[in-house]
């Protein structure tokens, strides 16, 4: 039998507050009256109301000794009836008589026959999709409700919903196996065999979880698909069956061992066991896409880090060339070729021929020797193919284009890779096939050797609009136009392949996670014809446009309210607690603001919702994108927001509503177990060592919640010696229970010494954590 507190069946709590006793069970003026004209005694009086208020409340009437006696207390109080009176009744005709007079005033007929029709057709439609009795259950309570039926016993009720489902169960079985052929049928049997090696089951291996997304693991994973493909056809076999339906066979399958599960009827046991294998089909598909996502992923981290490694290898480079730079502009500066006069300014050509012909002849020597000498300076430095065979490999990784170096990390996995997009079927959820087409044209050229492919694809040219202009540059090479790097090109592909799986613009056929969304969506002939009452019981218009105007109306009136009332909070806190003053030049000198406030603020608002300088420029005027940055480079660091922080929680301390929850010196806990972040450095801080002889074993996470529960007085790793005798004596403040214990404790929390004011007593010897609690 089905557990009546599951389902959604009408029924009297435990425990009512007093707001629900008033609002459900406290009889109106025209109801007391309406009572006090069919009743004759006390007793008659308060069994009628009391089936009045329980029928307007459950949708049945209760047998009496269901009631609570809060209810009926609460009922005969309101009748203003003495004390002891009961809602007895003198013959079981009054009592029907009072459910007769109860269903005339909310006009119900009763006629249990049509109530336990609507009920079964209502679970018979639910349990082609459902197959939970709770949910049938509900199902049936609310066609009854709608129907204003008067809803039968809940045992009536679950006996019905345990029959029909069986039988539309039965017949679903039957389908499945009448689809089947006797091959199918014989394959997926002997799934239940115990072989191999591993003396593991069918359903075990269908169970399997991925592993690691490794090259080898990929591998397995694409043979594990073929493994659950060759079992058999099992969209063939469950097709028009729902999607819950299978999945809930498929849950009671796997929830049983290979013996349990040959204990079931045969018609049975081969579709629990079909809808096991097409669940392991869509999970083994899923698990593949999923692996090959996160390998490339780690792919694109292993560039980034081996552009990052090169640039740390290239700075001394770098840092020589520049000085090379410098002696060759010092050589050839035209400034110092120049004649000069006794006051070192420059001197004008002298007038006479000759003597101009002598200053030039003497110009030009000075240009030949200072040539000669940058000419020296470079060849000191090694040569000039040298030079700029070093000035090619800085300016090939100067910006951020790790794209270039993704392919070398692709050889071992690009078999599996194609394998894998070979495997699956990919179908785009939008108009924009182009990575689809990317990829077509990429395994067309799989057993290719050369570097470099066409890239005509059906006759034109390969529309790559969807990847990065670094990726397009990567690919192509300005010397062999209309020609695309095959690796580069494959990694590409690869990529952009892996990012439209995540974001759902390319979907896998036969998988959940990555299925079609589009697919999940209900047909139009049968929403249709449900849009005007739905625009009617939402007040939306039900044309495009008027439902476009309406939208932009409602959007535009939302927006002025919120701008013209919402408070500048950023603002008016800098104003009054000027934390703004933190911010400035790394000198220390004033800011050389126009407007130091506004710029603070406005910067600090724009940081604090995470938005680029890029848009914050183009919906801000007034401000540009490059003076945004620089204000954040030159005038804030983490310590002076750190320092901000501290000056506005400290000014909230001085607030009067802080007081309301206590002065601080004194905590209350009610045992609540709060989640926290696990290996976070102040749960640590806080938590007691163990004992020597229980240190050998590191208690898992529940543990590790359990044992913090029962340790008592919280302790740093530098706790006072008043407290826990032989600890390390912290040198500036007793750390007990206290959140900004330790120097990297107060980092972390971005708290700085300034929040010192905040802090309450010790908790466990009493003493100010200002002053330091030591032995002495």
């Amino acid at each position: 039998m089905t557990s009546i507190e599951r389902t959604a069946y009408p029924r009297f709590k435990r425990l009512m507050s007093a707001r629900e006793m008033h609002v459900f069970f406290t009889p109106k003026r025209e109801e007391i009256e309406w009572v006090q004209e069919r009743t004759r005694s006390g007793e008659h009086l308060l069994a009628l109301a009391l089936a009045l208020k329980c029928y307007q409340k459950l949708g049945y009437f209760p047998k009496a000794a269901e009631v609570p006696g809060t209810v009926v207390e609460h009922v005969r109080g309101a009748l203003e009836l003495p004390e002891g009176t009961g809602p007895h009744y003198e013959s079981a005709n009054t009592a029907k008589l009072h459910r007769k007079l109860v269903r005339e005033r909310h006009g119900i007929s009763y006629d249990q026959e049509r109530a336990r029709q609507i009920a079964e057709e209502a679970i018979r439609r639910a349990a082609l999709v459902k197959n939970n009795p709770p949910d049938l259950i509900n199902v049936a309570l609310e066609e009854l409700v709608r129907a204003t039926c008067e809803l039968p016993a809940f045992r009536t009720l679950d006996e019905m919903a345990a029959r029909v489902r069986r039988e539309v169960n039965e017949d679903i079985f039957a389908t499945v196996r009448s689809r089947m052929t006797m091959e199918d049928r014989a394959r997926v049997q002997g799934l239940l065999e115990v072989g191999g090696l591993d003396r593991k089951s069918g359903p075990n291996r269908l169970k399997e979880p991925a592993k690691r997304p490794s090259w080898s693991h990929l591998k397995e994973q694409h043979k594990q698909l073929q493994w659950v493909d060759g079992l058999g056809d099992t969209d063939a076999w469950l097709e028009g069956i729902a999607p819950g339906k299978i999945a809930d066979f498929a849950a009671e399958a796997g929830a049983l061992d290979a013996a349990e599960l040959r204990d079931y009827e045969t018609g049975k046991l081969i579709a629990l066991l079909a809808c096991l294998v097409h669940a392991a089909r869509r999970r083994a598909r899923d698990d593949l896409a999923e692996m090959f996502c996160k390998r490339v992923a780690t792919k694109l981290k292993n560039a980034k880090d081996e552009l990052e490694e090169i640039r740390k290898q290239q700075q001394a480079l770098v840092e020589r060339m520049i000085g090379t730079y410098r002696t060759v502009l010092e050589r050839i500066d035209p400034a110092d070729l120049l004649p000069r006069g006794p006051d070192g300014a420059p001197a004008a050509f002298p007038a006479g021929k000759k003597a101009r012909r002598r200053a030039a002849r003497a110009l030009a020597g000075k240009r030949a020797a200072a040539l000669a000498m940058a000419q020296k300076a470079v060849q000191s430095s090694g040569s000039f193919a040298a030079e700029f065979a070093d000035i090619e490999a800085v300016s090939a990784h100067h910006g951020n284009n790790h794209e270039v170096l993704v392919a070398r990390f692709y050889k071992r996995d690009r078999a599996p890779m194609f394998d894998l997009v070979g495997t699956l079927e990919f179908e785009a959820v939008s108009e924009d096939r182009r990575v689809l087409d990317a990829l077509a044209h990429a395994r067309a050229h799989q057993s290719a050797t050369r570097e470099y492919i066409s890239e005509l694809y059906e006759g034109q040219p390969l529309d790559l609009g969807f990847a990065s202009q670094n990726w397009q540059r990567a690919v192509r090479d300005r010397k062999r136009p209309g020609m695309l790097d095959r690796r580069r090109f494959e990694t590409l592909v690869f990529t952009y392949l892996a990012e439209h799986l995540r974001t759902g613009d390319v979907a896998i056929t036969g998988s959940d996670t990555f299925a079609n969304w589009l697919d999940q969506l209900p047909d139009w002939e049968e929403c249709g014809p449900k849009l005007a009452q739905l625009c009617e019981e939402t007040g939306l218009p039900d044309t495009a446009a008027a439902f476009t105007a309406a939208l932009r109306e409602r959007l535009e009136a939302t927006a002025a309210e919120v701008d013209s009332g919402y408070p500048d909070i950023v603002s008016r806190t800098a104003y009054w607690v000027e934390w703004w003053r933190r911010f400035g030049p790394a000198s220390g000198s004033d800011p050389k603001l126009k407007d130091p406030f506004g710029r603070s603020v406005l910067t600090t608002f724009v940081g604090g919702i995470n938005m680029t300088f890029a848009e914050a420029a183009r919906h801000i005027s007034g401000v540009s994108a490059h003076e945004l940055s620089a204000i954040t480079n030159r005038h804030l660091s983490v310590e002076k927001i750190n320092e901000a922080i501290a000056d506005v929680v400290n000014a909230f301390m001085r607030l009067d509503l802080v007081k309301a929850w206590g002065d601080g010196t004194s905590v209350a806990a009610d045992g609540t177990q709060m989640d926290t972040f696990i290996d976070n450095l102040l749960a640590a801080l806080g938590q007691r060592p163990l004992p020597a002889h229980r240190r050998a074993v590191r208690p898992g996470r529940a543990q590790r919640h359990r044992l913090a529960a029962r340790r008592g007085p919280l302790a740093g790793p530098h706790a006072c010696q008043h407290c826990y005798p032989g600890r390390a004596p912290w040198p500036r403040r007793c750390c007990c229970g206290a959140w900004a214990a330790t120097p990297s404790a107060t980092r972390s929390t971005g708290l700085s010494a300034r929040s010192a004011a905040l802090s309450p007593l010790c908790s466990c010897c009493g003493l100010s954590r200002t002053r330091r609690c030591g032995a002495g």
